[in-house]
Formats: structure tokens, C-alpha cells, sequence
């Protein structure tokens, strides 16, 4: 019984803190990786929808249960989409920090740093990972909401010498999200080995199922330089490329190995030795990352396997990092005084609060469900979920997703209607699937000169593809029939 206090003092503690946190750093529907997500969530729940160009997202619902899980939740729970979602980014978020707490317990001797350690993971969700384009925990939904804690969970197991669990753990996060838990797994297996392990750990299962986790990952690999049009597609992700990460980039990958290399050596007495291991284990793991990045960049004969992103590794460094640091700021400079933590803590969560208003300054910080959209694009977005029939194939800006004002938002999850493919998201699809280059290479060619469209063009677009519906900004829509207006775009119809 005086067990079970401390452990629902804490659960509720950490569900306050997750409701803080997505407070103080954001939340988004349908922006950025989530224009690929929830489109496939939003075909599971509803079958009719996306009559047109679903590869495009359902390219990585294949290989993932993600769109399945939350989808049920719509379609046979009757949760309305925007509560579904919104419910899961928190639940991600909620876990993570209850698994972030277990691995600060077992790296850290003494309560107050393990709750320093915690707080500070909390603080810095949004924070970037060197130049990988990740955070460690997104202000909207992905597959990686839910891979993220799952694969912390089984770092802490595998810490815990319960190897079964961690196995189960890394199970589930491979249906999720295999690439993420390839990481996860090789990381499993680093710890699992005698040299790391103060006792033998069985790690027959871990390096098993780490070892199968490839086989959910794209097909497709071989030797020898990109041929167009896939290599439009690969070579638009620069940060997939090892010349193109600027010095500070690189910084923030040298950094936190310097780190834990620094707290593996002194030999704090409130760090544990199984925090010792992790450390070395990581720094195996983010050199091995660093060396594979280089070699894959070195050459166009490794072409198809930049998709395989070994720098995202780094996602768990930057978490086991953070906690480690929160950890001994907390022992030895925060300690029990209130207002040191107020100092540390505040000013972050300041600065993680401007950084959200940056990203998307055109848009409310927090976009829960029911409320008004706050963002011209996301209106019009909207008014076409509701006015425009199911089987409509709309036409957009190639580039609308880094248009000043849109904020990323994107069009296939909000308004929940089939679109051209774009060239910001979709070109990321297709430089991971490749086969989806030539559709996609195809219908830029349909709206290639969009900008110096007017409406005979349109006219024009409608007779060569299915497009049925445009979305143009005001100068443009002079001699359409726009159903739609606002500040920033017209919603206009092509065909009846």
C-alpha cells in the first residue's frame, strides 16, 4: 500500500507535467511529418476517402500499424478524429516521460536527481537532434509519438535486466515504426553484450528481433548512383547528406557524445553503473552512426541507402543526454533550493514557447479541437472538409506547405480530400519509397509554372488530370468560380 502512493503521487505528477509541457511548447494538427500520418489514420476510420493519390501516404502506413491503432479509435470507437489524435499525442507524451523517470531511477541514486533528470527531458521536447530534421518529441502526431517512449521503456528494461519485456517493447515499436526501432535495437544489443554488462544479460531475443526489424524497412537497395527521377527526391532532403550538416549541425552531434564520454569517465558517485554502461553503449552507438553517415555520403554508389538515415540514432543520445545533465544539475547545483529550480527551469520553458511562436508564427500555439482555426489556410482547409464532396481531387501551390502564412499544415489532413502531390512532403515520401518518384515527378510536371497560372490554365490542368477543385491564392482566381474566399486563398471549382 505504501507502494502504491508513491507510484500514483508520481503517474499523476507526470500526466500534469505532459499537460504543462504541451501548454508551454505547442500543439499542432495535420502540420509537417503528420500531413503524411494522418491521412492514412483518416482512410482507416473512413474507406472513401482519398480516391486519388493515397500512395502517398499510405507508402508508410504499409510498413506500420500507427494508422490502424488510431484509426480504430474513429472508426470503432466513435472518437471524433481531432479528440483521437489529440488524446495520442498526449498519451506519447506521457509515456515518455513515464519511461524517461524509470531510466532516470536506475542511471541516478538519489530522488532529487531523478526528478531533475525528468523535469529536464520535459523541458527540452522540442528540441531539435543535431541536423536529422527530428525533435525529440514532436508538437503534433507521428508514428514517432508512440515509437519514441516505447523504445525508451525498453532501454529501461534491458538496464533492468528483463530482457523478455524489452524484447515485447521493441516489438511493438518495430510495428510502429521499424526504421526508429532499428536504433533502438542496435542500441539493445550494445548493452546486452559482456563488455558492457557488469553480468551476463541474455540478449539472444534482443539481437534477434533487432536483427528482423530491417525486414519491415522499404526494399529497393542497391549499389550504385540515384537515377532520375528518384534522385530529384533524394537529393531535395539535404539532411541526409553528411556535406550538406553546417558546422553547427555537427556541433550538436559532437557534443553530446563529449558529454557522456565526460560523465562515464569522472564517476559522479549519484550516477549509477548501469548509467556508466548506457553511456558507453550510446557513445558505440553514435560513432558507429557518425562513421556509417560518412561513408554512405562519401560516394553516389551508396545512393539508395541514405534512406536509412543512421544519424537518427542520435534521437535517443539527445533524451539519455538530457536526463543524465538534469540529472546532475539537479544533485549538485539545483539541490533543494525552490528558486535555483525555478532559474534552470523557467527560462527554458520560455525559450521552448518563442521557439514554437517561430515555427509557426501564423498559427495558434496550441490548436486543440473545437477551436476556430486562427490560420487563413487552415480555414479554407477546413470549409473544403465540410462543402466539397468526398471523391473531389483538388490542385494546390507545389509548394503551399512553405508558403509565409500556410505554417506547414497540411492539406490531405485537414481537409481530408485527395490533392496533386506537393513538392515539400511528397518528394520526402518518394526519397524513401522510390517507386513513388515517377508519380510523383509526373504531376510536378501537371502544375510545373503554377505561379504564372490564370484561369485558362487551370481550365487547362482539369482537362489533363483528374483535378477537379483548385486551391489559388486571390490574384489568381479572377474568371473562376470560387465558392471560397479569404485573405490568403480562394477555393475555387473546375468541374461539376
Amino acid at each position: 500500500m505504501t507502494l502504491q502512493r508513491p507510484l500514483s503521487r508520481t503517474a499523476v505528477f507526470l500526466f500534469l507535467l505532459s499537460l504543462a509541457m504541451i501548454a508551454v511548447q505547442g500543439y499542432h494538427f495535420g502540420v509537417d511529418d503528420a500531413a503524411i500520418y494522418l491521412p492514412a489514420v483518416e482512410r482507416f476510420a473512413q474507406p472513401a476517402l482519398f480516391p486519388y493519390g493515397a500512395d502517398f501516404f499510405l507508402s508508410h502506413g504499409r510498413i506500420s500499424i500507427f494508422s490502424n491503432v488510431v484509426g480504430a479509435m474513429v472508426r470503432w470507437l466513435h472518437v471524433p478524429l481531432p479528440w483521437a489524435v489529440f488524446g495520442f499525442h498526449l498519451l506519447g507524451i506521457y509515456l515518455l516521460l513515464l519511461a524517461g523517470h524509470w531510466l532516470a531511477s536506475l542511471c541516478f541514486t538519489r530522488t532529487r536527481a531523478q526528478w531533475a533528470a525528468t523535469l529536464a527531458l520535459a523541458s527540452v521536447l522540442t528540441v531539435p537532434v543535431a541536423g536529422t530534421a527530428l525533435c525529440i518529441m514532436d508538437p503534433y502526431l507521428t508514428a514517432r509519438s508512440l515509437s519514441t517512449p516505447l523504445t525508451v521503456f525498453a532501454l529501461a528494461a534491458i538496464l533492468a535486466a528483463r530482457p523478455v519485456p524489452a524484447v515485447v517493447l521493441l516489438g511493438i515499436t518495430a510495428l510502429l515504426h521499424p526504421q526508429m526501432a532499428a536504433y533502438g535495437g542496435a542500441l539493445l544489443v550494445l548493452l546486452s553484450i559482456p563488455q558492457f554488462a557488469p553480468r551476463r544479460v541474455p540478449a539472444e531475443e534482443v539481437l534477434a528481433s533487432s536483427l528482423g526489424l530491417f525486414q519491415r524497412l522499404p526494399n529497393g537497395f542497391r549499389l550504385g548512383p540515384a537515377q532520375e527521377p528518384y534522385r530529384t527526391t533524394l537529393y531535395s532532403r539535404t539532411f541526409f547528406f553528411a556535406w550538406a550538416w553546417t558546422w553547427w549541425e555537427w556541433a550538436g552531434a559532437l557534443l553530446p557524445l563529449a558529454i557522456l564520454f565526460a560523465i562515464a569517465r569522472v564517476g559522479f558517485s549519484v550516477v549509477t553503473p548501469a548509467a556508466v554502461r548506457l553511456c558507453r553503449a550510446l557513445l558505440v552507438l553514435g560513432v558507429l552512426s557518425i562513421a556509417a553517415f560518412l561513408l554512405l555520403s562519401s560516394s553516389h554508389y551508396f545512393d539508395a541507402f541514405m534512406r536509412l538515415q543512421p544519424m537518427r540514432s542520435f534521437q535517443l543520445i539527445y533524451i539519455v543526454m538530457f536526463l543524465l545533465l538534469g540529472g546532475l544539475l539537479g544533485e549538485y547545483l539545483l539541490r533543494d533550493r525552490v528558486w535555483r529550480w525555478l532559474l534552470l527551469f523557467v527560462p527554458i520553458s520560455i525559450g521552448m514557447y518563442c521557439v514554437d511562436r517561430s515555427l509557426y508564427p501564423a498559427s495558434p500555439h496550441l490548436e486543440l479541437p473545437g477551436r476556430a482555426a486562427g490560420n487563413a489556410w487552415v480555414e479554407a482547409f477546413q470549409w473544403v472538409n465540410h462543402n466539397t464532396p468526398q471523391d473531389a481531387v483538388f490542385a494546390l501551390p507545389p509548394r503551399y506547405l512553405i508558403l509565409s502564412g500556410e505554417d506547414m499544415h497540411g492539406f490531405r489532413a485537414i481537409a481530408e480530400r485527395s490533392m496533386l502531390a506537393d513538392w515539400a512532403k511528397d518528394s520526402g515520401v518518394a526519397s524513401v519509397f522510390p517507386q513513388m518518384a515517377p508519380e510523383w515527378e509526373r504531376e510536378q510536371e501537371l502544375t510545373q509554372g503554377w505561379d504564372r497560372y490564370k484561369a485558362a490554365d487551370f481550365f487547362a490542368l482539369a482537362t489533363r488530370s483528374p483535378v477537379s477543385w483548385v486551391i489559388v491564392q486571390p490574384q489568381q482566381a479572377n474568371g473562376l468560380d470560387c465558392p471560397f474566399h479569404n485573405a490568403a486563398v480562394s477555393v475555387c471549382r473546375l468541374k461539376l
